[in-house]
């Protein structure tokens, strides 16, 4: 994926419902808070449950902005993709993510393309320890993998332990998740870690959500629409940071066409050419946001 696509996907927040608590949760508690939905049906008893109601419900999620993805076991993926044809659909979040796993996917999504629209999308859920071990491979097993996810509820899991607010437990798979998406050209999605405060009250989602933002990472998962008002938050740059930015540019950009590789803002603080990237990147990254954004509160009527 070329860097320019790669900013312009923005789920900062992947909300994780099954359908019972989709088909329960009121619309306007979602409207306008996640930007991708996740319809989980790795633990669906008795196969996929999927009421026309449910349905209709994705329908008109989608229509409001919100990315629609479904996750299941692989072996009931085929039903479910064929229950959700003609969904509003931009993938699969696949878990437990092998290369054999994904080239089955990728054949399998072939059959459900939409003409005239994007190729149907596959997220790696880093689930299992299997899943790290070979991510490098399971990334570039299709062009349709855009994005790999930390998924911290699944490690632990597998892991068997529980979660600590002492130790960094994913500093690994969160640190394997940033490289790999960046030698692919992926999106990188998790949190970050921050240990207690002073007090003894634990960091916010929105605090994690800052730092995550500045490793790099781009969105995480999350359970409720409260906790993506706090991920949409956290992973949007805030107002100062883009003014910054936007100053950082256009003293660089004029001292670049005088042949110099230095500048100082307003004469007090200097910024060099190293940095260009970095100031590019956020702005073009916060014009996407924006567009998410606008998406959302012309469809809400805002």
């Amino acid at each position: 994926m070329q860097v320019s696509a790669r900013l312009d996907i923005v789920r900062r927040s992947k909300i994780l419902l099954d359908p019972h608590r989709l088909a329960h949760t009121p619309p306007h508690h979602l409207l306008g808070n996640a930007d991708a939905l996740i319809l989980d049906l790795q633990h669906a008893p008795e196969g996929i449950p999927l009421r026309d109601d449910v349905l209709h419900r994705l329908a008109h999620l989608a229509h409001y902005g919100v990315d629609m993805f479904v996750r299941a076991p692989l072996g009931d993926l085929p039903h479910a993709l064929e229950r959700l044809k003609g969904a509003p659909l931009s993938g699969v979040a696949l878990s437990a993510p092998s290369p054999d796993a994904v080239r089955e996917v990728d054949s399998l999504l072939a059959g459900y393309d939409s003409p005239g629209s994007s190729p149907l999308q596959i997220d790696l859920l880093l689930d299992s320890p299997q899943a790290l071990l070979t991510l490098d491979a399971t990334a570039s097993a299709s062009p349709r993998v855009v994005s790999i996810t930390v998924d911290e509820e699944g490690l632990l899991r597998a892991l068997g332990v529980p979660l600590s607010p002492e130790v960094d437990q994913f500093f690994f798979p969160r640190g394997m998740a940033l490289l790999v998406a960046r030698l692919h050209g992926l999106q990188a999605h998790g949190l970050a870690f921050l240990p207690p405060h002073p007090d003894g009250s634990s960091p916010s989602l929105e605090e994690r959500a800052v730092v995550a933002r500045k490793l790099g990472l781009m969105g995480a998962l999350c359970h409720t629409p409260e906790e993506a008002v706090a991920l949409n938050k956290g992973f949007t740059p805030s107002p100062e940071e883009v003014q910054w930015c936007r100053k950082a540019l256009w003293v660089l950009e004029d001292a670049l066409r005088h042949g110099l590789g230095s500048a100082t803002i307003e004469g007090l603080e200097m910024v060099d050419i190293a940095m260009l990237k970095h100031i590019r990147t956020l702005l073009q990254r916060e014009s996407a946001l924006c567009r998410k954004d606008a998406q959302k509160a012309i469809a809400l009527g805002e």
